[in-house]
C-alpha cells in the first residue's frame, strides 16, 4: 500500500499467538457491533403525554373505575387529546390490559361492542387492571390525519408507552392489549414500527388488522384468497367508503378512495411505506405472545389482510375462530368471552 509500511512476524509461541489473536478480537469488536447495529432498523419515534389529568369518568359501563384526559404530542402529526379509563381489581393485580375500540379508537370498548363490557368486566374480575382508550377527534380518532397511519399511530404507541409507566401497579407485571379491527391495527403497529414488543407481553388481535398491506387494500389489484375462519375467497380490497372512512382521512386526501376505482398505483410506494408490513418493519417479537382472533360471518377484507400479517409474523402466534362472529368480534357473546378467556389465560410475563 502506497504511503504505509506493514510489518509482518510470528509469534515464537502457541500461547502467544492466542494472545495477539485475542488481543486483536477486542480491538475490533467494538467496529463490528457497530456493523451489527447499523443492519437493524431503528423503531419510529414515539411522542410523548403532555399532560395528564384526572377527569370524570362517563356514566355507565364497569363501575370503580378512574379516568383520565391525556394529551398526545407526536413527531410530524397534530396534537391530540384522548380519555383513559382504570379499573383496578380488588386484590393484587395480575398484570394490565389495554382495551382499544374498533374503527379509529372512538369510544371505550365497555360501549362500542354488545357485550364489550362483558369481556372489560371478565378480565378485571380475574384479577387483572383494565385501561380503556377512547380516542378525541371526531370519528377520525388517532387516524385523524394528515401524517399517514403510520405516524398516526405513534398516538396509540405514546399511550401505551404511558400506560406502561404510570398505570400498571407493579413494573414486575405484563402489559396486554387487545383490538377490534382498526384497533388491532394499532396495536400491530406499535409492535412493527415502534419498538413495543418490549412492552408487551401478549396480545389479542380481532378482526385484523386491516392495515397490514395498504397497497392491497386502496389499489385492488389482488385476487381473492382462501383464510382459516370463512368457507370460500374473500377479496383483500377495501372499498370505497372503508378507503374514505378509514384511510383517506389519515392523508386528508382522496389517494386510497381513488385507487379502489382508478387502481392507479402512483401512490403504491406510500401505501406500502405507511402498512404495517412494510419493507422495514419488525415482524419477529420474541417476548409477545401473538393472538389473532376472526368471525366467521366476517367478509370483510380485514380478514385476508389480517391473515396476511399473521402469515408474515415469525415468531409465536396463534391464529383461532369465532363461527358466529361478526366482523365487530366482540358484539357476539361468545366472542366476547373468547377475548377475555385470552387475555386472563395467555397475559403473563413470556
Amino acid at each position: 500500500m502506497s504511503g504505509s509500511t506493514v510489518s509482518c512476524w510470528e509469534a515464537s509461541t502457541p500461547q502467544l499467538k492466542v494472545w495477539v489473536l485475542l488481543g486483536l478480537f477486542i480491538a475490533l469488536a467494538p467496529g463490528l457491533a457497530l456493523a451489527q447495529q447499523a443492519t437493524i432498523s431503528a423503531a419510529d419515534p414515539l411522542g410523548s403525554i403532555t399532560s395528564s389529568k384526572k377527569t370524570a369518568c362517563p356514566a355507565g359501563g364497569v363501575s370503580g373505575g378512574v379516568c383520565y384526559k391525556l394529551v398526545i404530542s407526536c413527531p410530524h402529526v397534530a396534537d391530540m387529546s384522548a380519555h383513559l379509563k382504570v379499573n383496578s381489581p380488588a386484590g393484587t393485580s395480575s398484570g394490565t390490559v389495554i382495551f382499544g375500540a374498533g374503527g379509529n379508537g372512538v369510544g371505550y370498548y365497555e360501549k362500542e361492542f354488545i357485550f364489550g363490557e362483558t369481556a372489560v368486566d371478565s378480565v378485571l374480575s380475574g384479577g387483572f387492571t383494565t385501561a380503556q382508550i377512547n380516542f378525541d377527534g371526531l370519528s377520525q380518532g388517532w387516524m385523524n390525519g394528515p401524517g399517514g397511519p403510520r405516524k398516526l399511530a405513534c398516538r396509540y404507541a405514546t399511550v401505551a408507552r404511558w400506560v406502561y409507566d404510570h398505570i400498571r401497579p407493579s413494573v414486575t407485571e405484563a402489559l396486554c392489549a387487545t383490538g377490534n379491527s382498526g384497533g388491532s391495527a394499532a396495536i400491530a403497529y406499535a409492535l412493527a414500527h415502534y419498538g413495543e414488543s418490549s412492552l408487551f407481553s401478549m396480545v389479542e388481535l380481532t378482526s385484523g388488522p386491516p392495515q397490514s398491506r395498504i397497497d392491497y387494500g386502496c389499489i385492488c389489484d389482488r385476487p381473492a384468497v382462501s383464510v382459516s375462519c370463512h368457507n370460500g375467497l374473500l377479496g383483500q380490497c377495501y372499498g370505497v367508503k372503508t378507503a374514505q372512512m378509514a384511510i383517506d382521512q389519515a392523508y386528508r386526501n382522496t389517494s386510497c378512495s381513488s385507487a379502489v376505482t382508478s387502481h392507479s398505483r402512483v401512490n403504491a410506494g406510500i401505501f406500502l411505506k405507511d402498512s404495517i408490513d412494510s419493507t422495514d418493519a419488525s415482524l419477529s417479537y420474541p417476548t409477545t405472545d401473538v393472538h389473532l382472533v376472526f368471525g366467521g360471518k366476517d367478509t370483510s377484507s380485514a380478514v385476508p389482510l389480517g391473515q396476511y400479517y399473521a402469515d408474515r409474523v415469525t415468531s409465536k402466534h396463534v391464529l383461532d375462530c369465532v363461527a358466529d362472529a361478526p366482523h365487530s368480534l366482540p358484539d357476539v357473546l361468545d366472542g366476547a368471552n373468547k377475548v377475555a378467556d385470552d387475555l386472563k389465560s395467555f397475559c403473563h410475563k413470556q
